[in-house]
């Protein structure tokens, strides 16, 4: 954009010019409305059709930096300016999609500076604010937050010993999702996750860098392995694979009075054979059921829930993530080297083999044992979502 400085006795200061490029972009005012705002070098009013001129060279000028050699001026921003500039950035990003040409038009607007785009982006960036993605975190009511620091205190107050004692199992339902057999379909669903990848500016849209799909978890049951499971401080196991999206009361019944569920908890503590087991799991309804609660004594279980809403507090949520990322990159190496895709029985038993080596345990167990790093965040900020 350029600032016209010099010009005809009846034309437009820098500082007119600049007031009619604010009114038109920043206030969306007609010609005919801002031209009885301005005065020329003269002092007198100009007709609408110089500000709508005055306006257009701006926009089309792509010499910013020679017209402002001209008049002497230069565009910067200060480092009260930056200050500023962020300051609206904090204020800004909590209302509404707080853009680079958002905080342009606010300093216009409300500073009467105008610089390019990319001089705002500098300065974010000299401040340490990139465009990145937005986290997906949940927010709470005052409610909610009050009972998860409850929860997280809880926790706290029993020393590392005790809260592997107290707890020996972290449980939930997952529904892994096996790869579609048409190639450009298969490629597409495993690149969903991909958010990042370096390239150069220009290769955005390179097709050898696609790849996403947008309906990744609307896929048809053929495609769908359902299953309850958790983990402990020695690894994972697995307590039922269903049919359908979700396990209903009879299902769990019976698989925990045909001791599936006894055998999940020895896998994940090898060397302990018998109960009391404590079992940390959210409030599922067919969990609570009276069928499920007799069946949970018979096998000397007992269930701790945690805060409604609070994936971060029931550590095997994050082992799931890492399942699904370590099931992707192994049916994208599959793509990549040609093989065919796995169908849900190959899919399952690659799952299973998974589970069971050293690495998988290793992480069930840092997961685990992180629990108590999550409540102390959730706890500092007052009930709030964990980082992890």
């Amino acid at each position: 954009m350029k600032l016209l400085c010099r010009v005809h006795p009846r034309g437009l200061s820098v500082k007119q010019q600049t007031k009619v490029y604010v009114r038109r972009t920043v206030h969306k005012e007609s010609w005919e409305t801002i031209a009885p705002q301005i005065k020329n070098l003269e002092g007198q009013t100009p007709g609408w059709q110089v500000c709508r001129d005055n306006y257009q060279r701006m926009v089309d000028s792509d010499n910013a930096q020679d017209a402002y050699a001209n008049c002497g001026r230069k565009a910067v921003i200060t480092p009260d300016l930056r200050k500023w500039l962020v300051q609206r950035l904090l204020v800004l990003r909590k209302k509404t999609v707080c853009t680079s040409e958002v905080l342009q038009r606010q300093l216009a607007s409300k500073k009467r500076v105008v610089v390019e785009v990319s001089t705002v982006r500098r300065h974010l960036a000299l401040a340490g604010y990139k465009w990145l993605p937005r986290g997906k975190k949940r927010k709470y009511t005052r409610e909610q937050k009050i009972e998860r620091k409850s929860f997280s205190d809880e926790l706290l107050a029993m020393t590392p010993s005790e809260m592997k004692k107290h707890f020996q199992f972290s449980m939930d339902g997952v529904v892994l999702t096996v790869p579609p057999t048409e190639e450009i379909a298969r490629e597409n669903f495993l690149r969903t996750d991909d958010l990042f990848v370096y390239r150069k500016k220009g290769e955005k849209n390179l097709p050898e860098l696609a790849g996403h799909d947008a309906y990744s978890k609307q896929v048809p049951k053929k495609r769908m392995l359902p299953l309850w499971g958790g983990i402990g401080p020695g690894g994972f196991g697995m307590v039922v694979q269903h049919d359908n999206r979700k396990v209903d009361t009879d299902e769990w019944v019976e698989a925990v009075d045909a001791g599936l569920l006894v055998k999940a908890l020895q896998a994940a503590n090898p060397g302990r054979t018998r109960g009391p087991w404590r079992i940390l799991c959210d409030n599922e309804s067919f969990l609570r059921a009276p069928e499920s609660k007799a069946a949970h004594k018979r096998c000397n279980v007992v269930l701790c829930k945690i805060p409604a809403t609070s994936p971060d507090l029931n550590p095997v949520e994050k082992y799931w993530s890492w399942i699904r990322r370590q099931m992707r990159a192994m049916d994208l190496a599959d793509l990549t080297a040609g093989r065919k895709a796995a169908n849900k029985k190959t899919f399952k038993a690659r799952l299973l083999r998974l589970v069971k080596t050293p690495r998988a345990k290793e992480v069930a167990a840092n997961t685990m044992f992180s629990l108590r790093k999550t409540c102390a965040e959730v706890s500092k900020n007052g009930g709030a979502a964990s980082r992890g």
